[in-house]
Parts: structure tokens; sequence; C-alpha cells
């Protein structure tokens, strides 16, 4: 029988199952910033957030809840929390943080349930939560 060690090696290794996880939310990530970049839709972004404006929206069996961040590690005035909900069930929180500055947007992610949902479902959800549609 393997050691812990062993296990962990196997799992981290390239082609491992936290290796393949890291990769998807690392995709996923930049999809996300792909989708705020265009300047128009880091604009009404940037509005949002410093109005301090959320919004929940279904799509299909998913929710978007985009909000400004919650989270005690990233200022509210500078970060978005989007958090997508599953049939009531917790699946993913990105936090979108805007660089004012630069006028520029990078994502980071909180927890991601990767096996259970698409880069492309998160998409989705995230521009009919924001109202965009391309």
């Amino acid at each position: 029988m393997a050691s812990i060690t062993e296990k962990i090696n196997e799992l981290e290794t390239p082609n491992g199952e936290f290796e393949q996880h890291r990769k998807k939310l690392i995709k996923m990530e930049t999809a996300i910033e792909e989708t705020i970049r265009p300047m128009k839709t880091y604009l009404l972004m940037s509005y949002a957030l410093r109005h301090q404006i959320h919004a929940t929206k279904d799509k299909e069996n998913y929710t978007g809840i985009l909000q400004p961040s919650k989270n005690q590690q990233y200022s509210a005035e500078y970060t978005h929390q989007f958090i997508m909900l599953r049939d009531g069930h917790y699946l993913a929180c990105f936090y979108i943080h805007y660089d004012l500055k630069n006028d520029t947007v990078y994502v980071t992610s909180g927890s991601v349930a990767t096996q259970e949902i698409s880069t492309e479902n998160i998409i989705d959800v995230l521009k009919t939560t924001i109202g965009i549609d391309n």
C-alpha cells in the first residue's frame, strides 16, 4: 500500500488531480477577466462597485450573485465577489479586483467546485448577472 507522501506526490504530478484543478481554475479566472476587460463592461462594473450595487440573477438552474466583496481579505471598495449556485447549492466564488489607476481588472478564485461546473457555465451566468450579451 502507498504511503501518504506517495499518494500526495501522485496527486501533485503534472497530470495529477491537484494540477488539473489548478489549471481549470486558471482557465476560469482568465475567461472571467476576458469577459470584464472590454472598456464598456469595465466601466459598467466599476460604476456598480463605486455605488455598492449588487445583483442576483437566475439562468436555468444556476444563480449568479455579484456583490461588493464580503471577504475581509479584499476591500469592498475595489473588489466584487461573484458567487455561483446550482439549485441553491454553492458551486464557486471568484473575486474580481479593479485596478482603477491602470483601468484593468484581474480575477482570483475562492472556493470552486471545478468538477461540478464548466467555464462556459460560469461565463453564461456571469454575463446574465451583469446584463451583457456579448
